[in-house]
């Protein structure tokens, strides 16, 4: 996230200076080889070869 102050607060000309730098910001981590860590989510297949799950079965009562 980016948090910029602009002034003076027009909010067109802020989005047009806000876009463009972080752009450019993304071009020099890109050419230094640096990544950035985007959200994501692993999910496991109980049918996976790679990754065996342990499943055990609960009564009724137990959950």
């Amino acid at each position: 996230m980016v948090i910029a102050w602009y002034h003076p607060p027009n909010c067109l000309d802020f989005q047009e200076w806000l876009q463009k730098t972080c752009l450019e910001i993304m071009r020099k981590f890109e050419a230094e080889d640096i990544d950035f860590a985007f959200p994501s989510r692993t999910i496991y297949l109980a049918n996976d070869d790679k990754c065996q799950l342990k499943l055990k079965m609960l009564k009724a009562q137990e959950f």
